[in-house]
């Protein structure tokens, strides 16, 4: 995909490419299947069986060196996720954003670190990318990707993908 289009969408990233949603064709439905049961099989204990989870659109992210993505959020969806293809050491780390850093400030000024680890109350909750890992969280929090500073130029591929909840109808 990247060959047919070198420059693709401009969205969150900078410097990257970010192909055009692609899950939904004939072609990489056996990779949405697959991406489906891994993502039910990791979230399936948290939802009650009259809940479903549907695809809202995936695309793949190349973050070669010094790309990175500046913060931003998941419109029109319930939960985003990323599933790290490739990555290393250097290759950028994704922070999520606390929503509540105003209404913790008192808290985030008294505690000490490990406190603010354990209850997740620090400003900023960093991942650092691991080949074969997937996260999923809220859709509305913001996030960005550190710059790739690998020495070895090796790029940061990852899937990403919009989720949709949905209660089934009895």
């Amino acid at each position: 995909e990247k060959e047919k289009d070198s420059k693709g969408l401009k969205n969150s990233n900078v410097d990257g490419w970010h192909s055009p949603i692609f899950l939904h064709q004939e072609r990489f439905i056996k990779y949405r299947d697959f991406l489906q049961k891994y993502i039910i099989n990791s979230v399936g204990s948290y939802i009650g069986p009259e809940t479903s989870i549907g695809f809202d659109g995936s695309w793949i992210n190349i973050n070669g060196k010094n790309s990175s993505n500046v913060d931003h959020n998941h419109p029109k969806c319930n939960l985003a996720g990323c599933l790290w293809i490739k990555a290393n050491e250097n290759s950028g780390e994704i922070k999520l954003r606390n929503p509540n850093c105003f209404l913790h400030y008192n808290l985030l000024e008294v505690l000490d670190k490990e406190t603010k680890e354990n209850l997740f109350l620090k400003n900023t909750h960093k991942i650092k990318p691991t080949e074969g890992t997937m996260i999923i969280f809220p859709a509305d929090l913001m996030h960005s990707v550190s710059p790739n500073s690998n020495d070895d130029e090796e790029d940061r591929i990852s899937i990403a993908f919009n989720l949709s909840v949905n209660i089934n109808a009895n």
